[in-house]
């Protein structure tokens, strides 16, 4: 039969961004994959729940990529020939974004959770990326389902789910710059004028930022198209890459570690001072030791506490007790020369 030339072009459209989207996203699948694989193989010893948190994200990750790859061959094979029916929303595209919802609040909650711990029980900050977290998923939830009965794109269009949407990417792009904010600014409290501690602060900074940047900007470009562009599919690509870019972030955080740690030595007083392991042997069962700087010269042994170094990695991990967590923090400022 024959199409307008307008509804052709919408077709090509939302074919193009469905597209463009589900390449970029099977391609951070694979570094999901990737990273999930470096995970188990460096850190099997984390806490098995750190470990469960991992697998979640993995299965989540992989169901919202089975689920785009379904929506895709519906619109390009199934319905190949019948062109009108790609202004449809399928089972598995609404399926695929009710679980990249749920990857976004489980990676802002654990983020929640450390800086929970960091702050030492900060209440209004902590409380509000929580709040944040969770009107993020309800207002995410509140989109999904009604596609599961009302199938027309054009659904997405109306003033009250435009309405749904945008406080939906506006509270999770809001979390995420509360949680970088966070950890950097407690980071940054934590310094000691060590340059072995402030260079491992300052990249633990800079993965806060990086990861931040990434959700954030991912969120505002998905709230304005949605907003700005009604009952288009240019937001496609942004709403496919959401859950990738959250999984990404919290496994590249957890996978770091092993670049922070090690021995390095650094000059303090003219001496050479010699650090044994930054961040010592990880086991579930047990906290992990102290960590000093001492003295290779001199008359008997010096130390310097690096217990800074400790507090910051607990920025990113969670394999510590949070006694012990919390008896570092409260440690950093006291790190000084003996």
């Amino acid at each position: 039969m024959d199409i307008p030339a307008a509804a052709q072009n919408a077709i090509k459209e939302s074919l193009a961004c469905e597209i463009i989207g589900f390449t970029l996203a099977t391609t951070l699948y694979g570094i999901t994959v990737l990273q999930g694989y470096f995970y188990f193989r460096q850190y099997w010893d984390d806490s098995i729940r750190l470990k469960s948190l991992v697998i979640v994200l993995l299965i989540t990750d992989t169901l919202t990529t089975v689920f785009m790859a379904h929506a895709m061959y519906t619109y390009v094979v199934l319905d190949f020939g019948s062109p009108l029916k790609i202004d449809l929303i399928t089972w598995s595209f609404s399926s695929e974004n009710g679980f990249a919802v749920i990857t976004a609040f489980i990676v802002q909650c654990y983020f929640g959770h450390r800086l929970w711990i960091l702050g030492r029980k900060n209440i209004l900050l902590v409380g509000l990326i929580f709040l944040l977290a969770f009107l993020n998923l309800a207002m995410g939830m509140a989109c999904t389902i009604p596609t599961f009965t009302h199938h027309e794109w054009a659904t997405l269009g109306t003033l009250k789910n435009r309405i749904t949407l945008g406080l939906y990417s506006g509270a999770s792009s809001l979390c995420d710059a509360l949680i970088a904010a966070g950890l950097c600014y407690y980071l940054q409290t934590s310094r000691t004028g060590l340059r072995v501690t402030d260079t491992l602060i300052d990249k633990l900074m800079v993965y806060a930022i990086e990861r931040g940047i990434l959700t954030t900007t991912c969120q505002i470009m998905h709230m304005i198209l949605t907003v700005a562009l009604p009952g288009r599919a240019i937001f496609l690509p942004f709403a496919m890459l959401e859950s990738k870019l959250y999984a990404n972030a919290l496994l590249a955080t957890l996978n770091v570690r092993k670049s922070l740690s090690g021995k390095e030595s650094i000059q303090l007083g003219g001496s050479q001072l010699r650090t044994v392991s930054l961040f010592p042997a990880r086991n579930h069962d047990r906290a992990p030791n102290s960590t000093f700087v001492t003295r290779s010269a001199g008359a008997g042994t010096d130390s310097v506490s690096t217990s800074t170094v400790q507090f910051a990695s607990q920025a990113f991990t969670a394999t510590t007790p949070e006694d012990k967590i919390l008896k570092d923090a409260r440690a950093m400022n006291a790190a000084q020369t003996v």
